[in-house]
């Protein structure tokens, strides 16, 4: 068995947002980290690993200069559970990687990531 490692930077976020389901509204987890590729989600049931991409809704708070929401594409490649004991965590991959998405990712990092940006010396 071979272990996938990432590349892609995961950035942990200051505020877990919702994630639904698009059709019900149904609360499917928060966003624990996100990165370029995927995100990891915390959520009260387990997740249901490599059962091919579904619609997804991200939730946006108010005070970001930024649609409600966004709707997206992505499969979960794993699922476990979480430190807290009545939780469980799961990692979910885009699929298609829209522009709407790529320009909501980018604001989120940018304004709720607790991640500060490396300066490096000048040569």
């Amino acid at each position: 068995m071979t272990v996938e490692r990432r590349k892609a930077t995961r950035h942990s976020l200051v505020q877990y947002l919702q994630v639904c389901d698009p059709d019900s509204q149904d609360l499917l987890g928060r966003v624990v980290d996100v990165s370029d590729g995927g995100m990891m989600l915390v959520g009260d049931n387990p997740y249901e690993p490599e059962t091919g991409p579904q619609r997804l809704r991200l939730m946006l708070p108010s005070y970001l200069d930024a649609p409600e929401y966004v709707d997206f594409e992505a499969e979960c490649r794993w699922s476990g559970p979480d430190i807290n004991d009545d939780l469980f965590d799961g990692g979910f991959q885009f699929v298609g990687m829209t522009e709407d998405l790529k320009d909501t990712l980018d604001l989120v990092v940018d304004q709720l990531s607790f991640d500060q940006p490396i300066v490096e010396d000048a040569v």
